[in-house]
C-alpha cells in the first residue's frame, strides 16, 4: 500500500516527508517477525509439536512469512 499511495502523498503539499508511508509497513515487519509476532508463535508451536517429524518437516518446507520463488 505504501508503494501505491507513494505518488498521491508525494503531490500533497500538506506532507512534507512521503516517505514516512513507508515507515508503518517497515515497523509492522519488524514487530511481525522480531517481536511479537512469528517468533512467538514458534516457540509455543515448538513446544507443542516440536518432537514430531512431520512438524520438522513442515518447518523445513514452509517459509516464515515471504514464499518461496523457487
Amino acid at each position: 500500500m505504501a508503494i501505491f499511495s507513494y505518488n498521491s502523498i508525494r503531490r500533497n503539499k500538506d506532507c512534507s516527508t512521503p516517505v514516512a508511508a513507508f515507515i508503518s509497513p517497515a515497523f509492522t515487519y519488524f514487530l511481525l517477525c522480531y517481536v511479537s509476532g512469528i517468533p512467538l508463535l514458534e516457540k509455543n508451536a515448538a513446544r507443542h509439536w516440536g518432537k514430531l517429524d512431520a512438524y520438522k518437516d513442515y518447518l523445513r518446507r514452509t517459509p516464515v512469512l515471504w514464499p518461496k520463488l523457487l
